[in-house]
């Protein structure tokens, strides 16, 4: 059989590499990108932000009330039998972080002559509470008694589908609905219009949202080729997760250093968007790491998600939390008592290199007077982790399992 009809796994390979969906992908999040350099700083602020002029009739993005009309249309098919006022949409106006009564504010806040909208955006965070009441139930509060005399309509616009607010009159919208129902159709209409700048920032916005490097994913936007470099290679794709499984697997092969320089596209922007299971790692490479090492091994692997897995442990009557940055950095905080995600948490310190120095300032914050504190990465436990089934586990545990 000629070389033509049964390729080497290093033609294979390279037909992966040079085909021009593949680099055409690649260019697209290696390029410079505003949204992305811009940090994850106050990133649930500009997020707001971002979301907040879209929707707004009376930006610049010329597209007038239809990215409104689309997320209203959203909204109502989210809930039986819910008609929203639209007669007036086209002079709605909208702010972020409004201050209610109490000092508390919405994040992105809404009105006309006959409606209200309150969306409350949740990137990272669980919801706050004050003396015991959610900061949804204080919003719906003010809402219900303010503008009585309009129609009230109230939305979470979340990152991940499990985050949840205590008012149950709030109706969820993700991150990827706002993409699929809202972002795509007006970037199509700029097609349509030919307004390249508005396109240009809704595409620029939309690598953001699903950049695997610097951020956690907040929706899959690049399916269509995702898909056809899947059907495309779907044979070498298949054989670099056989080969990664392997337990006598060759570490110099091609498919391993081919996989390793590619991780991040294979995992999270061609499987993961098709909803194929990623190519995880094996345990018993993994528990040769320690510390930081292992740590970043999971972020490779997406069980830690930057600025949103929590590593938890007890010290004292305390819960310590740390969490990674987009750097590969460790920040601190806690809790007293235990900690189920509802507490508001304050960051103590953040930019350590080492997960023991981060350890050590949350201990001594809480009242621990040991010069030898800190734990093994192996005994923390993961909570918001990016996969399902290590969800509430400690690593340790998770490596068992594997």
């Amino acid at each position: 059989m000629s070389k033509e009809m049964n390729p080497s796994i290093k033609d294979m390979l390279d037909a992966l590499e040079n085909d021009s969906d593949f680099r055409t992908l690649k260019q697209k999040y290696e390029s410079p990108n505003e949204f992305t350099i811009m940090g994850n700083k106050r990133r649930e602020e500009w997020h707001s932000s971002f979301v907040s002029w879209l929707l707004n009739p009376k930006q610049n993005h010329k597209l007038g009330k239809f990215p409104l009309e689309k997320f209203l249309e959203l909204v109502e098919s989210k809930r039986e039998n819910l008609e929203i006022d639209k007669a007036d949409i086209a002079d709605m106006n909208f702010e972020t972080e409004h201050k209610t009564n109490n000092g508390r504010k919405i994040d992105i806040f809404g009105t006309s002559c006959s409606l209200v909208l309150v969306i409350e955006n949740k990137i990272k965070a669980s919801e706050t509470f004050t003396n015991g009441i959610p900061q949804s139930n204080d919003y719906y509060k003010y809402c219900e008694e303010k503008y009585k005399d309009r129609q009230r309509c109230y939305i979470l616009l979340k990152a991940f589908s499990n985050s949840s607010v205590a008012n149950k009159n709030f109706i969820s919208i993700t991150y990827q609905e706002l993409f699929d129902e809202v972002i795509k159709p007006a970037c199509e209409n700029c097609q349509k219009l030919k307004i390249e700048d508005t396109k240009r920032v809704l595409e620029q916005y939309a690598l953001d949202i699903s950049n695997p490097f610097t951020n956690s994913i907040l929706a899959t936007t690049q399916k269509d080729i995702s898909c056809e470099i899947y059907k495309k290679h779907a044979e070498i794709i298949e054989k670099i997760r056989i080969t990664m499984g392997e337990t006598d697997r060759d570490n110099e092969s091609d498919i391993y250093k081919f996989f390793m320089k590619n991780i991040k596209y294979i995992n999270n922007i061609i499987l993961k968007s098709l909803g194929k299971n990623i190519i995880k790692p094996r345990s018993e490479e993994l528990k040769k790491l320690k510390g930081k090492e292992l740590l970043n091994a999971l972020l490779d692997y997406n069980y830690i998600i930057p600025n949103r897995t929590e590593l938890i442990y007890k010290c004292m009557s305390a819960t310590c939390i740390i969490m990674v940055d987009e750097n590969r950095k460790f920040y601190t905080g806690y809790c007293m008592g235990d900690y189920d995600g509802s507490q508001e948490v304050d960051i103590l310190q953040d930019g350590f290199e080492r997960l023991r120095d981060a350890q050590l300032v949350v201990e001594k914050e809480v009242g621990s007077q040991s010069c030898n504190g800190g734990t093994s990465a192996y005994k923390l436990t993961l909570r918001n982790s990016g996969i399902e089934e290590a969800e509430g586990k400690k690593i340790g545990d998770i490596l068992e399992l594997l």
